[in-house]
């Protein structure tokens, strides 16, 4: 038995790699390392993994979230309340880079209201795209977009029945307020 010299664990001499860390272990009986050109790890192909454990090329390590080349790296939380409270005005398409189509919604209204209600649907059924044309899906919180847009809608219903209930008493004196 020998130990690593990298950990310190104890190895036996037919081990090529530590079982403990994994790192290459010295050539034993005098053979003196790699022949020229060899392989720098025994029984791997090249491009194989050096250590136990390490994922393959392409795939992220653990912890690290998966990267998605279609789906957009925008939430869809803002998407939705940008074009909730702001559709009219185009902003939520200017935050997905659709400069144009932007200006287009700045500049009619939201074509009249119609496209804003689209465009709702599209972000609510996860079919509104960024400028490169992937998908805007990056999961939000619903109790957030419920709350962000349920509370406000009624604190301004509210408000504009008291408005209008302050009017019609001004004009007319004999409802009462």
């Amino acid at each position: 038995m020998s130990n690593c010299s990298s950990c310190g664990a104890p190895t036996n001499p037919t081990d090529i790699n530590c079982p403990s860390c994994g790192q290459p272990q010295a050539a034993q009986g005098g053979q003196g390392g790699q022949p020229y050109g060899g392989q720098p790890y025994a029984n791997q192909p090249y491009g194989g993994q050096p250590y136990p454990g390490q994922p393959y090329p392409g795939q992220p390590y653990p912890g690290q979230p998966f990267y998605d080349p279609y789906q957009s790296p925008l939430s869809k939380t803002v998407a939705l309340l940008l074009c909730w409270y702001l559709g009219a005005l185009g902003v939520h398409r200017f935050y997905a880079g659709k400069i144009l189509t932007g200006v287009i919604m700045f500049l009619t209204g939201g074509a009249f209201g119609i496209w804003i209600i689209v465009d709702f649907i599209l972000i609510c059924l996860n079919q509104f795209t960024d400028a490169e044309g992937r998908l805007v899906n990056k999961p939000c919180n619903l109790l957030v977009v419920i709350l962000a847009i349920a509370l406000p809608t009624i604190l301004f219903v509210i408000l504009i029945f008291i408005f209008v209930g302050y009017y019609f008493a001004a004009v007319n004196p004999r409802l009462g307020v």
